[in-house]
């Protein structure tokens, strides 16, 4: 692989680095969220730039280079609501895919105690991994349970964020805490799941990180330049069939 290509992943990388730094700085610190995420979509374009879905090539990225603890973990909090707003919908009908996957969500989290203990937990006391649902990959509901995976809410977090400039995250008790982790907490006499706001650019730092160390150990490297054009193909892509 010639020089100049291995200098434009070391100028992509450290460009990243250095906006990362920078965005550190800026005041409120709500602004700084939509450049984190910014920064995170060009990562994932980078890691894949064949993937033309974004939500996909998002999950990805992150499943792949956070080494995050909490990515194979499945929200019951989340899945339990999008249970319910399935059965409210009028086309819904009684099945037995539903029932078994409503019965193991109602399992686990009876488990949580009563919500007047006042405790927080973790995931890893609270939720299922996607490998305890393994028995439903092939049924109607696995695109629900893969929706409330950590990653794929990550990626819910930034659409809000992105659109609505606001954080999905209500007052907690430990929001004064320098705390990385996803948690549930008793708000109102209910449980309720909290994403702290230090994971975004914990991702764009560790997952830069562990993709320039991979990238620079292949033979043949993508270069940034290449998939980043300056004129780049960015407006509405006609179908392939004849108006």
């Amino acid at each position: 692989m010639s020089k100049k290509v291995e200098e434009n992943i070391d100028n992509f990388f450290n460009a990243i680095k250095n906006i990362k730094e920078n965005t550190d700085k800026i005041n409120p610190t709500i602004l700084r969220y939509p450049i984190y995420f910014i920064l995170l979509d060009v990562l994932s374009k980078y890691a894949f730039p064949n993937e033309e879905e974004v939500g996909k090539c998002f999950i990805n990225f992150i499943d792949i280079y956070s080494n995050w603890e909490y990515k194979n973990y499945v929200s019951i909090l989340l899945l339990n609501d999008l249970l319910v707003k399935e059965k409210n919908k009028e086309c819904f009908t009684e099945n037995e895919e539903y029932k078994d996957l409503e019965k193991k969500v109602n399992e686990t989290r009876n488990k949580w105690g009563q919500e007047r203990e006042h405790k927080v937990l973790n995931p890893k006391e609270a939720d299922l991994t996607i490998e305890e649902l393994e028995n439903f990959r092939e049924k109607r509901y696995w695109k629900l349970i893969k929706i409330c995976r950590y990653p794929s809410i990550i990626y819910h977090v930034r659409n809000h964020m992105i659109h609505n400039l606001r954080f999905p995250k209500p007052k907690d008790p430990l929001d004064t805490t320098n705390i990385e982790e996803p948690y549930y907490y008793i708000l109102d006499n209910s449980y309720e799941l909290c994403i702290p706001d230090k994971i975004v650019p914990m991702f764009v730092e560790k997952c830069s990180k562990n993709l320039k160390e991979k990238v620079m150990q292949e033979i043949n490297k993508y270069d940034p330049e290449k998939i980043f054009k300056i004129m780049p193909d960015w407006f509405h892509k006609l179908p392939k069939k004849c108006f």
